[in-house]
């Protein structure tokens, strides 16, 4: 009965603020280079039988994210997203919240932007490992058309229990 009663609020409260505001849906796809810190965050020691290594070894990886959500505004951006990771050649995916804020309404502006989800990889375990996913960006947003908009990004990502810098290009729509 509590879901019922959520999904009620939920949608009521989305028909109300597009009534009073400017909400758009909006669509983003991104490509990201992730150049791996070569620091472990965890260290295990390496005399449980079960222990194959780490669950990275220090690879550098490359992810594809779509991510669907709503703009307020067109300052704040609010929207789940789902991507697909490869590893140098460990693959897997990762499921993810993310906000994003651009500050001012200029052509070319900057961006500040955090995520927090999950990725499973299939690694050398068996059915893979799963972590959590965290990222914290900043960038530069370029304001294309009224519906096109273009961004890169870098900053802190960190997810398989390895740090990484990523650099990141995309297009929201």
């Amino acid at each position: 009965m509590n879901i019922y009663r959520l999904l009620t609020f939920l949608i009521t409260f989305f028909l109300t603020i597009n009534g009073y505001a400017q909400i758009n849906f909006s669509t983003k796809i991104e490509a990201y280079y992730l150049k791996n810190r070569n620091v472990n965050v965890v260290f295990i020691d390496a005399s449980p039988p079960s222990w194959k290594g780490d669950y990275l070894n220090e690879e550098n990886g490359i992810v594809i994210n779509v991510i669907n959500g709503v703009e307020y505004k067109d300052k704040v951006f609010a929207g789940v997203g789902l991507g697909y990771l490869n590893f140098e050649g460990i693959h897997g995916i990762d499921a993810f919240v993310e906000l994003e804020y651009i500050p001012f309404t200029t052509r070319i502006r900057p961006l500040i932007g955090f995520r927090v989800g999950g990725s499973h990889i299939w690694n050398q375990y068996d059915k893979g490992t799963r972590t959590a996913y965290g990222e914290l960006g900043i960038g530069l947003n370029i304001n294309i058309t009224d519906k096109i908009d273009i961004y890169t990004k870098t900053g802190y990502l960190g997810t398989q229990y390895e740090r990484f810098f990523p650099f990141s290009i995309g297009v929201r729509i």
